[in-house]
């Protein structure tokens, strides 16, 4: 959701590089908070395959134009988003197919810092609670975004205007965990799982159309 916002002012390697440092300290902190409830062989699974992914789309970020594939991406999310919305029902073909949405996943990841609605795809058809649902893709995400820092300290990605942002950014940041962590604890697990896939909609709407 903040990538298209951050695209209004910077170019997108910036933007991506930006995120990024803001994502590995939000995933720090919702680690610490939520690691009981996380299902860990679920993590294990779509972590190693999205760091091969992630390693994939941060060539891919540094050294190629992938425009085209944000939009099929978007496509995908956009499909599933509606699917999940209008029938409510799992996919039990997803369930048998985690590698391939972790190296998918951390692809986009590294190339967009939107892998998150494909690891949402496969653990919300992965799991039926909704408290170890949010708990896992945070655990997903949160190794995911810290392991995105040294690959893109490894290709010189990260200079000093970045840092100066990225510190500028953070109390925001943390408003925004306050905030949302209050918004949690007030709201049942369908309503939980309606707003999942409307956003999920709207970052897919958003990646076809930006």
């Amino acid at each position: 959701m903040a990538l298209p916002i951050l695209l209004l002012v910077m170019d997108l390697q910036s933007a991506i590089v930006l995120l990024s440092l803001l994502l590995a300290l939000f995933s720090i902190i919702l680690i610490i908070q939520n690691h009981g409830k996380m299902e860990k062989r679920i993590i294990f699974e779509l972590a190693v395959s999205g760091f091969v992914g992630m390693m994939l789309g941060i060539y891919t970020l540094k050294f190629g134009n992938p425009e085209i594939l944000k939009q099929v991406l978007g496509g995908f999310i956009i499909v599933y988003a509606l699917h999940a919305i209008v029938r409510d029902k799992k996919i039990v073909e997803f369930q048998r197919m985690g590698w391939f949405f972790g190296l998918i996943g951390g692809y986009f990841s590294g190339l967009f810092n939107t892998g998150g609605p494909l690891y949402v795809t496969y653990i919300n058809n992965k799991l039926h609670d909704t408290h170890i649902i949010r708990a896992t893709i945070l655990g997903v995400l949160g190794f995911i975004n810290i392991s995105r820092l040294p690959l893109l300290v490894f290709n010189e990605m990260i200079d000093k205007s970045i840092l100066s942002l990225s510190a500028i950014m953070i109390p925001i940041m943390l408003l925004s965990i306050y905030i949302g962590n209050i918004v949690y604890t007030k709201i049942n697990q369908f309503i939980f799982k309606k707003i999942l896939f409307l956003l999920l909609l709207v970052v897919g709407l958003t990646m076809l159309w930006k």
